[in-house]
């Protein structure tokens, strides 16, 4: 892993955690929708994360969009058995769902 690939990574795992703790704190308050955005963009972040750690290709690494990331994910990690198919996509397209 190159050097600036791992402080890319720190930097998605420290967002995915802040989105995280945010998304407990939302709901903890009562506001559903917001726990969902921040939910939803934890997990966005913790995937992008994910697929940089495994080393997946790097179009899947620089993934931009929202759906283009789910497919990299999938195909990189779901697919190949790395990721439990009960655990992705199911999870991450319904809170896609929640925060239209």
């Amino acid at each position: 892993m190159r050097e600036n690939t791992a402080e890319f990574l720190l930097q998605y795992l420290v967002k995915a955690e802040r989105a995280a703790a945010s998304a407990k704190l939302l709901l903890e308050a009562g506001d559903l929708e917001g726990a969902c955005n921040r939910a939803y963009y934890a997990m966005f972040d913790g995937a992008r994360a994910a697929l940089m750690a495994t080393g997946a290709p790097a179009e899947a690494q620089t993934a931009k969009t929202h759906n283009g990331l789910i497919a990299a994910f999938s195909r990189c990690l779901v697919k190949t058995g790395r990721i439990s198919v009960t655990l992705f996509p199911h999870s991450y397209s319904n809170l896609q769902r929640c925060v239209r």
